[in-house]
Order: structure tokens, then C-alpha cells, then sequence
């Protein structure tokens, strides 16, 4: 592919070549250069954007975005802008990341504590994809990361950093956590591991509900509860809170943790319980 070439304000700007389908590239060209000509003044932060965006598909959604000559002046501040951001995140990310010793991959998986979520950002690259998402890790479309939902069940984000931080780096990746503490806690493996099979409670239904993060043999056992019913909304076996006793028999046999909310609705049926009124049915 031939570079093109524009000589404007005495000035040589080379045009990298770009990458795509051979339309997608004829068309991304033809824009690509009638967006820079669009400006009279040839600023550093316009010929930065033409050097580094070399994918095709990057101008072609300009094109389908914009009025080159109306709206050009505030998408080149804005990309400038979020250009400078992702400097500024670049520089702290280098400064807090840690290699293994056998390191395997370019680039630096940023773990974050974002809300109620544990989210990792990394460029695409299928071991990675692989390796998160044997850890339950999904993908958010809109925020382009990885992520798990932080509740009870899956414990702290402290540990649950320190958990796929440390995978990860056996595995050949770089990591950046921002807290000394988590990191030093991914190097040494020292985390508290995931509990992975709970009795919850489902208010909806009144149950006690069986809850696996990875099935195993005692999903088979608990089929043969009395009165259990599969919930597909929640992927959990129910079992009414009149049959504590028998899942509590249960829980014990295959290490199951009983959330907080469990705990609570068994206490007060038990409570009810206590304090229905007994009477003596008389005979007629």
C-alpha cells in the first residue's frame, strides 16, 4: 500500500499506511485526508492523531459520526483529551506493576476495585481470556473489561485480587493492583480461597436455596431433598425453610457456608415456630 503524501504550510506530513480490507482502507484514506485538510492550521495534537490511529475501522466511525466541518474542532479536543488521560493511567499503572520472573506476555493486566466489582483490563489475548474466565470473570461490552460481581459469596476484593493476581502471574502476566498490600498478598499466594458452595436464601420463594459456583457430586445428593425444585431464574436449588433441619444435615456433609440472610430466615422460622399457638383438639 502506497503512503500518501501532503505538503501543507510547507510542511511534510507522511500518511502511515493503515490497516483493513482493501475497501474499508480506500475509503478510511479518502476521509482520513479530507478530515486533515479540514483544518487550516495543522496542530501537534491533529498530526499526532493521524500518526498513531492506523486502523481503518477508526476513521471509518468518524466518518459515520461526524460533520468533518462543523464538529472536527471538538472531537480533536476530545481526543486529545482522552489521549492525555490514558497517559497519565499509563504512567501510574507502569509505576505500580510487578513481572514474574518467567514473564510471557507483553502488557500489564490493571486489576480494580470499581464499585462493587473486581475488574481487570487487559489487551485482547485468548491465554488470558482463557485463564479469567475459569476464574467466573465476564466480559462487559460497554466498559471493555472483565469483571465479578464482589458479594458475600465471593468474599473481599481484597482476596479476590490477590487470588487472580497470583494466577496471573504464574502465568506469565504482568500485574498492576494499586495497593501495595494486595500486591505483596498476589506474590506470596496469600489470600483466603473462594467458598464456593452456599446455602442462600431466597425471600421470592421462601426456600432455602443451594447455590454451587462449580458443581459437583453433591448436586447430585441434593436432588434427593425432599421438596427441592430447581429455580432456573436464580440456578439454584430450592428447598423450603420447613426443611432446614435436613439441609442443615446436608450442608454439613458437603461443606456448604450458610449466608447471613439464611442464617436469619431460619432463626425466625424457628422463632415463629416457637411462638404458634398450641391448642388441644377435642375430640367430637
Amino acid at each position: 500500500m502506497r503512503n500518501n503524501k501532503l505538503n501543507i504550510a510547507k510542511e511534510e506530513l507522511v500518511f502511515p499506511e493503515l490497516t483493513g480490507t482493501p475497501a474499508e482502507i480506500k475509503f478510511a484514506e479518502e476521509f482520513r485526508e479530507a478530515f486533515y485538510n479540514s483544518f487550516r492550521l495543522k496542530n501537534r495534537s491533529l498530526k499526532k492523531m493521524i500518526l498513531n490511529e492506523t486502523s481503518a475501522s477508526f476513521w471509518l466511525n468518524i466518518d459515520s459520526k461526524i460533520d468533518i466541518f462543523i464538529e472536527k474542532k471538538q472531537f480533536l479536543y476530545q481526543y486529545t483529551e482522552l489521549h492525555r488521560r490514558k497517559e497519565r493511567r499509563k504512567q501510574i499503572i507502569d509505576a505500580d506493576a510487578v513481572a514474574p520472573e518467567q514473564e510471557k506476555y507483553e502488557g500489564i493486566v490493571e486489576i480494580i476495585n470499581f464499585l462493587s466489582q473486581i475488574q481487570l483490563r487487559f489487551r485482547k489475548n485468548e491465554d488470558f481470556i482463557s485463564l479469567v474466565k475459569s476464574k467466573h470473570y465476564k466480559w462487559d461490552s460497554e466498559d471493555k473489561c472483565w469483571y465479578r460481581n464482589l458479594t458475600e459469596q465471593t468474599g473481599t476484593y481484597s482476596d479476590r485480587a490477590a487470588e487472580i493476581g497470583h494466577e496471573l502471574l504464574k502465568n506469565g502476566f504482568c500485574i498492576c493492583i494499586h495497593d501495595p498490600d494486595i500486591t505483596e498478598k498476589a506474590i506470596n499466594g496469600d489470600y483466603k480461597k473462594e467458598i464456593s458452595k452456599w446455602v442462600k436464601w431466597n425471600e421470592k420463594t421462601q426456600s432455602l436455596a443451594l447455590y454451587w459456583l462449580v458443581k459437583d457430586e453433591s448436586y447430585d445428593a441434593s436432588r434427593k431433598i425432599v421438596d427441592n425444585r430447581y429455580n432456573f431464574d436464580t440456578q439454584c436449588i430450592d428447598i423450603h425453610i420447613s426443611h432446614y433441619r435436613v439441609v442443615n444435615n446436608f450442608a454439613k456433609k458437603y461443606d456448604f457456608q450458610f449466608s447471613e440472610a439464611a442464617i436469619a430466615a431460619i432463626e425466625q422460622y424457628k422463632e415463629e415456630k416457637r411462638n404458634m399457638r398450641k391448642v388441644k383438639v377435642k375430640d367430637v
